[in-house]
């Protein structure tokens, strides 16, 4: 079907056109934003593709990387999980409508969400079922200090200084690292 200059396209079929793969790695991401949000009580607002951090908390900017075993494409083993966790090299100034360089290189974020999606059967995946994903919620002062200028960590490093939480914890963690009264290790 073409369509002419005033016609629309549907919304829908173009969201599952473009995105409806959700096991893929871009789109795999994208839900665990999403997850992240909703537990934050955050999915009313819009996503910024390109902004210096994913999420910001009463005062707390966040950053959601996911992680996953099950791939969208056929594997013959499953994947070792590593998170990106990689300092930024610029930001972006809103004044300037440009990005700047960081000098040095930083973590933006005071929180890392690191999701990790568990699920390991194709037949029964499905990213946007919270149960289906483990959370570790750190401090960047935590990352800094046990990863350093690390780009990735694997998911065994990450679980030797942080607890996996489910989605119901996931809010609860994250207001204790706001009042202070918190731990990356329980």
């Amino acid at each position: 079907m073409t369509s002419t200059r005033d016609e629309a396209f549907d919304k829908g079929e173009f969201l599952e056109w473009a995105h409806g793969e959700l096991l893929d790695n871009r789109n795999r991401g994208i839900v665990a934003e999403f997850i992240v949000a909703k537990a934050l009580g955050l999915a009313g607002t819009r996503r910024v593709e390109w902004d210096d951090v994913d999420l910001v908390y009463e005062g707390r900017s966040i950053e959601i990387k996911s992680a996953a075993n099950l791939q969208s494409w056929e594997q013959t083993a499953p994947v070792n999980c590593k998170f990106n966790i990689p300092k930024k090299m610029a930001y972006w100034d809103e004044k300037l409508g440009r990005r700047l360089p960081l000098d040095p290189p930083c973590r933006m974020a005071d929180l890392y969400v690191l999701c990790h999606f568990k699920e390991t059967d194709r037949l029964n995946a499905n990213p946007l079922c919270p149960e289906q994903w483990d959370f570790y919620v750190l401090a960047s002062a935590t990352i800094e200090e046990q990863f350093g200028d690390q780009k990735q960590v694997a998911l065994p490093r990450v679980q030797d200084c942080c607890e996996a939480l489910g989605y119901n914890a996931l809010r609860d963690r994250i207001e204790a690292f706001k009042t202070g009264d918190h731990q990356d290790r329980s």
